[in-house]
């Protein structure tokens, strides 16, 4: 079940907090300017975890294309600069 909290917000203005909490799955914590706002994305959550469709929010979000990439094929970052090929007596 969620809770709604009001809290206030930059320059004195009152927003919601969302708060979703479930047995099983990390609390899952958002802030909305409008309460409808906030009630909807908190049944959009709670539909997905009944659903077991959840995905934990903050690796998603957090996660580029470039990570997955990275880890999926095991490939480094090459850093190169305007002077990697000329300067070491390398060439």
């Amino acid at each position: 079940m969620a809770s709604f909290i009001p809290r206030k917000g930059p320059a004195g203005k009152r927003v919601w907090q969302a708060h979703v909490r479930r047995r099983g799955y990390p609390a899952q914590v958002k802030t909305f300017d409008a309460k409808a706002d906030a009630e909807a994305w908190a049944r959009r959550i709670e539909e997905e975890i009944d659903r077991a469709v959840f995905a934990f929010r903050i690796e998603v979000e957090t996660t580029t294309l470039f990570t997955r990439t990275e880890e999926s094929f095991g490939i480094g970052v090459i850093v190169t600069h305007p002077g990697a090929a000329k300067g070491r007596g390398d060439a």
